[in-house]
C-alpha cells in the first residue's frame, strides 16, 4: 500500500544493512587507499629511475669534460687551416666538410679524414707518448690512414 510520504512513517520492509561500525568506513576506503599506495609506489620507482639516470649523466659529464678554448685577437680575420694537429692528451674532436670546419685530423701515428658520404663526424682520441691509445668514433664515419 502506498504511503503518504511523511517523514514520520516507517518502512514496511526495512533494509537488511548492518548498522555502521568503526570498520565500515575503513572497508569502504580500501579501493581508494590501494590507488593511493600504488600511485606512491609508482612515483618512488619513477623518481629512483630518474635519479639513477641523472647520476649516470653527471658521471659521464665529469669523465668527459668539455674543453673551453679562446680565440686569440685578430684570429677571426685570418683564414683558418682545415687541418688539425693533435699531439698529446685526451680530446673529443670533430670533422666537418663545411668551412670553417676541420677536414683532417693529424695524430702522431695516423691521419683521420671523413669517410665518403658523411658531412660530419665526432670522435674521442687519446694520445700518450706519441701513440694513439684511444680512437672511438662517436658519430658519423671516418677513414684512418696509418703513418
Amino acid at each position: 500500500m502506498p504511503t503518504s510520504g511523511n517523514l514520520d512513517e516507517l518502512l514496511a520492509d526495512p533494509p537488511q544493512n548492518r548498522l555502521p561500525d568503526s570498520m565500515t568506513a575503513y572497508r569502504d576506503g580500501t579501493s581508494v587507499r590501494r590507488k593511493i599506495y600504488l600511485g606512491l609506489a609508482g612515483g618512488v620507482a619513477i623518481a629512483l629511475v630518474a635519479g639513477i639516470a641523472y647520476a649516470r649523466h653527471v658521471a659521464f659529464e665529469l669523465d668527459n669534460p668539455t674543453a673551453h678554448y679562446t680565440v686569440a685577437e685578430g684570429a677571426e680575420d685570418e683564414i683558418r687551416p682545415r687541418e688539425f694537429v693533435w699531439s698529446n692528451g685526451y680530446g673529443w674532436l670533430s670533422l666537418s666538410r663545411a668551412p670553417p670546419g676541420v677536414n683532417k685530423i693529424v695524430l702522431p701515428d695516423r691521419t683521420i679524414e671523413l669517410a665518403d658520404g658523411f658531412d660530419t663526424a665526432q670522435l674521442k682520441v687519446n694520445v700518450v707518448d706519441g701513440k694513439t691509445v684511444l680512437l672511438k668514433v662517436m658519430t658519423g664515419d671516418v677513414q684512418v690512414t696509418e703513418l
